[in-house]
């Protein structure tokens, strides 16, 4: 597996920060470079941009969506540069790349939706919403407002509490709508209970706040519990979550289940692209400095030939790296026309700053 497929299975979503995986990934395997150029502009605050340079044309074995990559952010040169600068090239390869990557999983993570027994729990809501239509009218719309005033603002809060825990964890938050349903209509009808006069409490208005809850939540709970995880994506991840293991685990702790190569720099760059689908390149770089360090060598003396910039050392150049990266062809896939932005969907854990700053050339 491509390690942009791994990181889409792994997190059951689609995540346009996969392309600065993919992106590092073609250059690891030689079919391209990537450059760090000093931002011009007053403006800049010492921000970088990235020249990417094809060196090799697509090859047959390639996964689909790196060849997309290299077929659509070079149809007009051999060089393009990721930055400030809006380019069509790349707005244009995003969409084509996010479309491949879904259609290349879209029946393993469907597998075990059950969708034919979803039908039962959507005909319960519908039927209590005709219920609600006819019996509302015999309820105080007082009950309804005092509802509304205690739910609306619980659903927002949580929201975006949820929404900034996502944000911070650098992970979208599962089920982010569905538990702000429920906490609000919960909340909704404590406010009711506690804060209305009891006369306008009569039986149908319990009957319908009641109803409410029971309703809702369950019909949301059932849309949960009625998935039944595939095979085949239960297999793969399994496989996916032994690779974040091997490189997660302290080499002491590692040693106890596997018989690892020694992480060299050709195995250290051929799991980089991996680490950092996954996430965890700031535990692989850690592991790769330590190797060098063990073995007498100077942090500094690895220099990749597939990339050129600011120095940094192994444990933070990848998460740097992947971060910049991904925020400079944001950047370049945005129009100047519209201040729409790719995010979560698309961004997932990547908008941050165009790059780091000074520092010598060369090598980490």
């Amino acid at each position: 597996m491509s390690p942009a497929s791994v990181g889409m299975i792994h997190d059951e979503v689609f995540d346009f920060s996969l392309i600065s995986t993919s992106i590092i990934n073609l250059a690891v395997k030689g079919f391209l470079r990537i450059e760090e150029v000093e931002r011009k502009g007053v403006f800049s605050f010492g921000a970088k941009d990235y020249k990417l340079i094809k060196l090799k044309e697509v090859e047959s074995n390639l996964p689909s969506e790196e060849a997309i990559i290299l077929n659509q952010l070079f149809a007009k040169s051999n060089e393009i540069t990721l930055g400030s600068k809006y380019n069509s090239n790349v707005q244009t390869m995003m969409l084509s790349y996010q479309k491949d990557l879904q259609i290349q999983h879209k029946k393993t993570l469907k597998e075990g939706q059950n969708l034919k027994f979803k039908i039962l729990p959507w005909f319960v809501l519908i039927l209590y919403l005709i219920l609600l239509i006819y019996f509302g009218s015999k309820v105080s719309p007082d009950l309804f407002l005092t509802f509304a005033a205690f739910s609306i603002p619980t659903y927002v809060v949580v929201t975006l509490v949820l929404a900034i825990i996502a944000l911070i964890r650098k992970r979208k938050q599962e089920y982010l709508n569905a538990i702000s349903v429920s906490l609000a209509i919960i909340v909704g009808v404590m406010g009711v209970f506690y804060n209305s006069p009891n006369h306008l409490l009569t039986e149908t208005a319990v009957a319908i706040f009641i109803g409410a809850i029971f309703v809702i939540i369950g019909h949301l709970l059932y849309l949960y519990l009625i998935v039944r995880p595939g095979k085949e994506k239960l297999k793969m991840q399994a496989d996916i979550e032994g690779l974040k293991m091997y490189i997660s685990l302290a080499e002491e702790k590692q040693m106890q289940y596997f018989n690892p190569p020694k992480v060299t720099p050709d195995v250290f760059e051929r799991l980089l692209p991996y680490a950092i689908a996954l996430k965890t390149e700031k535990v692989w770089g850690d592991k790769f400095e330590n190797t060098l360090l063990q073995s007498m060598q100077s942090a500094d003396s690895y220099a990749p030939i597939w990339y050129y910039g600011t120095a940094m050392r192994p444990r933070s150049f990848s998460n740097n790296l992947r971060q910049s990266l991904t925020s400079n062809i944001q950047q370049s896939a945005t129009s100047p026309k519209s201040s729409g932005n790719w995010s979560s969907g698309s961004f997932g854990g990547g908008s941050v700053g165009g790059g780091g700053g000074g520092g010598r050339s060369g090598g980490w």
